[in-house]
């Protein structure tokens, strides 16, 4: 991944946007948004917690809900691989929640006038994106993580 200049970034009206994979789809979220990015990490699973809860993990002491992307999704899941990852979020509250992908791909510097309404996706539930952009040929589906994490 490259460094990148945020300040420039805001005053120009870029977002840079942290791009991944969930059940082959490229999703992204604004890295304002994203406390860290976990590589190795250790999952307790919840009994009784919804299926696309995976389970809890302790960040420095903090506890952070653990949400399996794909099947919040409605899209079949991988479970947890060796390329699998967990995007932390920092949500309202100070609270931890984090987001299981399936892997890490690059990020992405788009204005912000290039992000489209959410149109219909074939496999994605309109209700979980937030907006639309393109990399490359390839769409990304922008989360709504208001509405997943809730």
């Amino acid at each position: 991944m490259k460094v990148i200049d945020t300040l420039d970034n805001i005053n120009s009206g870029l977002k840079n946007i942290l791009l991944f994979k969930s059940a082959k789809v490229l999703c992204g979220i604004d890295v304002l948004d994203i406390q860290e990015v976990r590589k190795d990490f250790e999952i307790t699973p919840v009994p009784l917690a919804p299926s696309y809860v995976t389970g809890i993990m302790n960040l420095r002491g903090e506890i952070a809900t653990v949400f399996d992307l794909s099947s919040r999704l409605d899209l079949p899941s991988k479970g947890i691989t060796e390329d699998s990852q967990v995007i932390v979020l920092k949500v309202r509250g100070g609270e931890f929640q984090g987001l299981l992908v399936d892997e890490i791909d690059d990020v992405l510097s788009v204005n912000s006038a290039d992000i489209s309404q959410p149109g219909h996706l074939s496999n994605i539930d309109e209700k979980f994106v937030a907006g639309i952009c393109k990399q490359e040929e390839d769409l990304v589906a922008l989360l709504n993580l208001e509405t997943i994490l809730s």
